[in-house]
């Protein structure tokens, strides 16, 4: 990814990021999958100047520090290419083996444990749907699911080994359980399949 940026006024930047030449060095390396984006139905309201969605009202932008807060949380947010992050675990996956998928997914799945432990995680399956949308993570077509089991399909996937760590941990949380089984596809076309069995 390449980045260019300008000062358009007092504390206003232009920042543009988008994909670059590839580096030769890394020509058969950090290969970024693209698939044909399927349509998705989730509206926010924006900001009438700048189009941005109103959501993002609720972070704290501290510009002398370069961080962003989610203010409902305490939490630190930061803005990434997921794209790049997954080419970097295919990567991984590549030249280290079966078990770094499984590594990332448990991972992920104790760090939000351990996170949002406190919080009351009891949300439905549209809630689920509005955070992966505002995240850029996908568009959630199914959640469906029983206190066995939680099954999801989510269209226009990225980032998708942290993506089924957090359903499978937030999945605990809800039902109180300290463990449980996941399997999980990705296909082709960018569709994310996840089902969560309570251990």
């Amino acid at each position: 990814m390449r980045v260019k940026y300008e000062e358009i006024g007092e504390n206003d930047y232009n920042i543009e990021v988008f994909p670059g030449e590839h580096p030769i060095a890394l020509d058969e390396r950090l290969k970024t999958k693209r698939f044909d984006l399927k349509p998705g139905e989730i509206n926010y309201e924006c900001c009438p100047v700048c189009g941005i969605p109103l959501e993002v009202e609720r972070r704290r932008w501290d510009l002398n520090e370069g961080t962003i807060t989610d203010l409902s949380t305490g939490r630190r947010m930061a803005i990434f290419g997921p794209f790049s992050v997954d080419s970097i675990l295919d990567d991984l996956e590549s030249e280290l083996g079966e078990s770094i998928p499984e590594t990332v997914i448990e991972a992920q799945r104790r760090y939000i444990r351990s996170a949002w432990e406190g919080d009351r995680w009891n949300k439905d399956g549209a809630t689920f749907q509005h955070m992966l949308a505002q995240r850029g993570l996908g568009n959630l077509q199914e959640f469906e699911g029983d206190s066995t089991h939680l099954t999801l399909n989510i269209q226009n996937s990225c980032f998708h080994l942290p993506v089924v760590g957090t359903a499978q941990a937030l999945v605990e949380l809800t039902y109180k359980v300290d463990s449980s089984t996941c399997e999980w596809e990705l296909s082709e076309d960018g569709d994310l399949t996840v089902r969560v069995n309570m251990s």
